[in-house]
């Protein structure tokens, strides 16, 4: 734990509380170049929860955790495709997928339900919600169009992972 002093010590916790605030820091570091260790503090974690709030109050369709995700997927997208900045939309989608069958399983498609999260273009509203609130950026390039029907959620999320879970119960045996 000694490369992460200077952090707030209730960042290692493990209460969902904490693990947002040590992700939202690991977020803060890529989004505004912050040096190591992270620059995290309690006024850029109300700045960011404002964000939310605003975005929320202009957008309600979706759940502030369904943000949280996103921003969590950017991080670990640029690691998958190793950019230091900018992934395409669909970059981005194919981290979200991954991402997603990583941390839910079979429950991904009720968990995305409960953000109220129903097709890929929503991923590219949430994205556009945040470049919009200066959160993150865009190219002249990237168009909400990039996330339009670029896969189906029952094709991947459903019959996709029962195919992975029957490949990987194969191989065991």
């Amino acid at each position: 734990m000694s490369e992460f002093q200077g952090f707030d010590k209730q960042v290692f916790h493990f209460s969902r509380f904490n693990f947002q605030k040590s992700l939202r820091a690991a977020i803060l570091q890529i989004i505004f170049a912050c040096p190591p260790p992270f620059c995290y503090n309690e006024s850029m974690q109300r700045t960011l929860d404002d964000i939310f709030s605003e975005i929320r109050k202009h957008d309600p369709r979706y759940k502030e955790d369904a943000y949280d995700f996103v921003l969590e997927a950017l991080s670990f997208t640029q690691k998958k495709f190793k950019r230091v900045k900018h992934v395409t939309g669909p970059e981005l989608l194919e981290g979200i997928k991954i991402l997603l069958m990583q941390r839910f399983g079979p429950m991904t498609v009720t968990v995305l339900k409960h953000w109220g999260i129903e097709k890929t273009e929503d991923f590219g509203n949430i994205v556009f919600n945040l470049v919009h609130n200066k959160v993150l950026s865009k190219t002249d390039d990237d168009h909400i169009d990039h996330f339009r029907d670029v896969y189906d959620f029952d094709k991947v999320f459903n019959k996709g992972y029962r195919q992975h879970l029957h490949r990987k119960v194969s191989r065991l045996r």
